[in-house]
Order: C-alpha cells, then sequence, then structure tokens
C-alpha cells in the first residue's frame, strides 16, 4: 500500500472533525431568504454562477447583523490540517476534499464590506485595531482592502495606511496605496510620489 493511501483515512477523520467544528460557526451566521451570509459571499466569487448584484443585496439586507461574521471571517488563518489538506488536493485530482481556503475565506469578508459600504462605517475603528495587532501579514493584506472597501466613511484609517503604504512588504504597500486611493479618491500616482521614500 503506498503512503499516500496510508494517510487517507488520518486526513479523512482530520477533515471530519474540521467539519463538525465548523457546524457550530454556521449556525449563527444571519441568513437572508433561508441562505447563510457566507453562501451569499460566495455568490460573489468571481468564478461564480450566481448574480453578484443579488447577492450584494442579500449582504445589504443582512446589514449590520453580518459584521460579526464579517470580522471572523477576516481573521481566518488555515491552521496545519487544513493546510495539508489543500496540498493534498493540490497534488493529486482523484480525491478532491471539498475545503475553502482562508484567503478565499477573507476575501469573500472584503467583499461584504464592499457590499455594505457606508453601513459598515461603525468597523472602521475595529479594522484599524486589527491592522495594528495582527501579526500574519495575509490577514493585514485583506483588512486593508476591507478598509478601502468602506470608502471615504473610513477616513480614520488614513494614518495606518499611510503607515502600511511605507511597510516593507511590497503586497501591503501596493493595498495600503489602494485603500487611500478608495477612501480619499486621490489620484494613485499623485499619492504614491508623495509618500515618504
Amino acid at each position: 500500500m503506498t503512503k499516500r493511501y496510508q494517510l487517507a483515512p488520518a486526513i479523512l477523520a482530520v477533515v471530519l472533525l474540521g467539519f463538525i467544528a465548523s457546524l457550530g460557526t454556521m449556525q449563527r451566521e444571519p441568513s437572508y431568504q433561508g441562505k447563510r451570509l457566507s453562501l451569499w459571499l460566495s455568490d460573489l466569487d468571481l468564478m461564480s454562477d450566481s448574480s453578484p448584484q443579488t447577492a450584494q443585496l442579500a449582504v445589504r439586507a443582512i446589514g449590520t447583523n453580518g459584521i460579526p461574521v464579517l470580522l471572523g471571517m477576516l481573521r481566518k488563518t488555515d491552521p496545519l490540517w487544513k493546510r495539508a489538506i489543500i496540498a493534498f488536493n493540490e497534488q493529486q485530482s482523484v480525491i478532491q476534499l471539498p475545503i475553502v481556503p482562508a484567503i478565499t475565506t477573507r476575501q469573500r469578508a472584503v467583499q461584504g464590506f464592499a457590499a455594505l459600504g457606508v453601513a459598515a462605517k461603525e468597523q472602521v475603528a475595529p479594522l484599524i485595531q486589527m491592522m495594528e495587532s495582527e501579526p500574519n501579514i495575509e490577514v493585514r493584506l485583506d483588512v486593508t482592502s476591507a478598509l478601502g472597501a468602506i470608502g471615504p466613511e473610513a477616513r480614520r484609517a488614513i494614518p495606518v495606511l499611510v503607515k502600511a503604504a511605507q511597510d516593507k512588504n511590497s503586497d501591503l504597500r501596493n493595498r495600503a496605496v489602494a485603500a487611500l486611493v478608495d477612501i480619499q479618491a486621490w489620484d494613485q500616482g499623485l499619492l504614491i510620489r508623495s509618500l515618504p521614500r
């Protein structure tokens, strides 16, 4: 028996435990027309066949009741067991275990903040706090995008975004500049030239 097939029962057991643990999270999500917020957000994925306009309307109908879920989604990282399943899926095509990578979950949260726009303005302070305290760069990248997605109502985040625009990580710098442009409707080229070097 090959090593891959010996690991399959252990991987399946881990997936089952992860699925059972995620059931508790799913039950606490607000819904609209019988569909959970996370499912509406998945309809905003680029590859989705569903109408993004309908999904945006649903997210807006859920409104601020969905904020705790969106904030939780922004904090998601892939634990070791989940990274193992993602790697397993990438290494073969026979058995594809259904798993949503944390990056997809965080990007869906950003889409949720974009759909809420001005309605999410009260979340600017918690998002700023996440930017300042979160050690995970990937989470900070998507928090930056969420601030930009809120738009002009996120002006209080300008100082933390200017700081991020000078970070050593080029992805964070680019996202911070894009967020500043979204918040202030600035010319991106002018903004980049005006940042301290």
